[in-house]
């Protein structure tokens, strides 16, 4: 019966992983880096520039195939 050993060191070895849930100390980790990436975000929204360049490259195209649709009508 040397399988019951085993089961019973796969067991001690789970164990440990509860004892570092129960560390306060990352708690107060995280809290210190939330409040530095908020200052280097808001920069980042403010360059929203460029994605106006692109609309404008759509819009010369419509009109183009706006005028050959009235050409057919007339006789």
């Amino acid at each position: 019966h040397g399988n019951p050993s085993i089961i019973s060191l796969a067991a001690a070895k789970a164990s440990p992983k509860k004892i570092p849930r129960k560390q306060p100390p990352p708690a107060k980790a995280p809290p210190s880096p939330a409040k530095a990436p908020p200052s280097p975000a808001p920069p980042s929204p403010a360059k929203a520039p460029p994605p106006q360049s692109l609309p404008p490259a759509k819009a010369p195209p419509s009109p183009a195939i706006a005028p050959p649709n009235q050409s057919p009508p007339p006789p």
